[in-house]
């Protein structure tokens, strides 16, 4: 792959092949977690809100073959990281069921941006208070 200027400047090719060594690479690992990236802070506000502070381990591998002269975070791993940090805050396996709408606005480059945060909130859900009224109306 030649050297880019931009994201502007990788042609489709270039993309395909790259996205098809980074999910090869990241086969390799069950987890992200110490090869993409490690966890610098965990900030619990209260039981509704979490922010988790990463920085990007800027010499991965996934970062040389996307793209070796301009690298960017390939969205899925950016799914992938939320993904661990809400198993390790919730102690327990999750699974993506459903992805509806993602739109990733920036590019996210270890050079740019090495640190960045994860902010997350719990809500629930009309389906989850009614199951929790229904279990409380049952006692």
């Amino acid at each position: 792959m030649k050297p880019y200027k931009s994201k502007r400047d990788i042609p489709l090719s270039d993309w395909k092949e790259a996205i098809h060594q980074v999910t090869a690479l990241k086969n390799n690992y069950t987890t992200l977690l110490g090869f993409l990236y490690e966890i610098k802070d965990i900030n619990l506000t209260d039981s509704h809100h979490f922010t988790v502070q990463i920085s990007f381990i800027s010499d991965c591998e996934i970062f040389k073959v996307h793209f070796p002269s301009f690298p960017m975070t390939p969205g899925f791993c950016l799914i992938e990281i939320s993904k661990e940090l809400l198993e390790k805050y919730l102690k327990t396996n999750v699974s993506l069921l459903e992805v509806k709408n993602i739109q990733i606005h920036t590019t996210i480059s270890p050079i740019n941006y090495p640190t960045v945060f994860f902010c997350f909130v719990k809500e629930e859900n009309d389906e989850n208070k009614l199951n929790k009224e229904a279990q409380e109306s049952e006692k």
